[in-house]
């Protein structure tokens, strides 16, 4: 009866929201999880499109021609950092030059790439130093500094509604706090550190939670027969007993090095609909692997 009390109140809060905000802002984004932010600050007041869908990958996807169509007709761009926004941000303001790019990593301190390898692979000197991880949607703290860019932008577009984007912004931010704490608890008693991963998505997440990601793509490239030696023999070492693979990538070369080590292969998705509720599924299929 709880549950449904509570429903019926998030429903009615939803409609007055939409009724007073009026017209939604069209907004684009590239991945789902930057689209769970927008929704989470405008609710009903952005019309909210993403460019990459579940499953597709982020470095070789382009637009299709019914995505070319939304970004004509909106307002807003909020970019991530991705690597297809590199190529894409000059060509999506050149189909609408009216769009409002807005950056949403300008407030956030990225680490380079290479950064992601040193613990393994400190020796390779061919990783760029330049080229920074875009991943920072994955860090509830850097998630915080995202927001208040989300928040500030669209009280400057619809500045008469600026109560509602406040009050949807720290009703997040307690969601996001408590998350946090549950999952500082979780990985506090956690033995181990390191886990093995395909992609390097999890810097900044395992940053913030004092653990180490293990890649074993490099460069966007599969290991050579040698890293791959190197890597199953670092795993036995530090009895890694997990591979994560992630949707959007092969799980040929994380199934052998997996068999070599007697080790499960479990999915993560760094590009998950629902970020918070996401976020404690990865945390808590991480933290079981390092206990």
């Amino acid at each position: 009866m709880k549950r449904i009390c509570q429903a019926m109140c998030f429903c009615i809060v939803l409609f007055f929201t939409h009724m007073a905000l009026g017209a939604s802002i069209g907004s684009i984004v590239s991945i789902p999880p930057v689209k769970f932010f927008v929704k989470q600050i405008a609710a009903q007041g952005a019309d909210v499109d993403v460019l990459i869908p579940p499953g597709a990958n982020p470095i070789t996807f382009e637009p299709k021609p019914r995505q070319i169509q939304k970004i004509r007709q909106a307002q807003i761009y909020f970019a991530i950092g991705v690597p297809f926004e590199k190529v894409w941000i000059k060509r999506i303001k050149a189909i609408n030059e009216n769009l409002k790019i807005i950056r949403l990593y300008r407030g956030v301190v990225r680490v380079p790439m290479a950064h992601r390898y040193n613990e393994l692979y400190g020796s390779r000197v061919k990783i760029s130093q330049d080229f920074p991880d875009p991943h920072i949607w994955l860090s509830p703290s850097l998630v915080r500094v995202i927001l208040q860019e989300i928040r500030d932008t669209f009280i400057s577009y619809d500045k008469s509604h600026k109560q509602i984007y406040l009050a949807n912004y720290y009703n997040f931010l307690k969601k996001i706090n408590s998350m946090d704490q549950e999952l500082i608890d979780m990985f506090s008693r956690c033995k181990n550190r390191y886990f093995l991963v395909f992609h390097p998505s999890w810097g900044y997440f395992a940053r913030d939670y004092g653990i180490i990601q293990v890649p074993i793509e490099l460069e966007g490239k599969e290991p050579s027969l040698t890293e791959i030696s190197k890597l199953i023999s670092f795993a036995r070492s530090h009895k890694i007993k997990v591979v994560f693979v992630e949707p959007e990538f092969s799980k040929r070369i994380s199934m052998i090095i997996a068999q070599s080590i007697n080790a499960k292969v479990e999915e993560i998705d760094p590009l998950a609909v629902n970020w918070l509720d996401n976020l404690k599924i990865v945390a808590q299929r991480i933290s079981n692997s390092l206990r």
